[in-house]
């Protein structure tokens, strides 16, 4: 919980890179979960996909929006943007890597 008397960040400051580096991580780590051993996971349907990241972005959303009722916490939009900016890269990293496997 930050102190109180901290000055409000810049919209897209180190703070937000972490926010995004965090949630890309996050999206990573899941999908290798979901490859359960296997190196990466079969090719999946597109609206599966998209199902997915859409979920994924409403929870960090909501993660965002429950803030508001830690004391000495905020909601911040920006946070949420980072978030979701995050998961996209992620899911990009993904598919990339993925894509590079099936290639080989």
């Amino acid at each position: 919980i930050p102190a109180p008397n901290l000055p409000e960040a810049p919209a897209w400051s180190s703070d937000k890179f972490l926010h995004a580096f965090q949630y890309l991580v996050f999206a990573v780590l899941f999908w290798r979960a979901l490859a359960g051993g296997k190196r990466w996971l079969p090719q999946l349907a597109p609206k599966v996909l998209a199902l997915w990241l859409c979920a994924q972005v409403l929870f960090s959303s909501l993660d965002e929006l429950h803030q508001g009722w830690i004391p000495g916490r905020h909601v911040s939009l920006w946070d949420a943007v980072a978030n979701a900016v995050g998961l996209l890269l992620g899911f990009v990293c993904v598919v990339a890597l993925q894509a590079r496997a099936n290639r080989k």
